[in-house]
């Protein structure tokens, strides 16, 4: 008799431990479906936008400093001096790409489409 209750409790051991081992992958699932699309909304949200132009801002504004100063004037610093001008260059222009993805993502959105033009 013991060993038919201990079987029978291991039997329904087992099936719990199934059942929640099913339930633990659906909400895996849940979670992996839910995290893809705040994934892909984080490049469109508010604060990384603000953080990511504020940081494009300041980055401007120091090389700009930089060139003021008259250090990079001197032949020794020419090649320093051109490559600070084309990262300076690539950061307003992908900054610019940036704020008017955005845009125009965001416009997109709240007209629904194409639902403004018909208005």
């Amino acid at each position: 008799k013991k060993h038919q209750a201990i079987a029978a409790a291991y039997s329904t051991a087992v099936r719990n431990a199934n059942d929640r081992q099913k339930a633990r992958a659906l909400n895996m699932d849940k979670v992996m479906a839910t995290s893809t699309n705040s994934q892909a909304d984080y490049l469109f949200d508010y604060n990384t936008m603000e953080a990511v132009l504020l940081s494009c801002g300041v980055f401007v504004c120091l090389s700009g400093v930089m060139f003021q100063t008259g250090d990079l004037d001197s032949p020794i610093y020419q090649t320093q001096r051109e490559i600070l001008t084309v990262l300076v260059a690539i950061v307003i222009f992908a900054s610019l790409i940036y704020f008017f993805t955005v845009f125009f993502i965001e416009v997109r959105t709240a007209c629904g489409g194409g639902a403004c033009a018909s208005k």
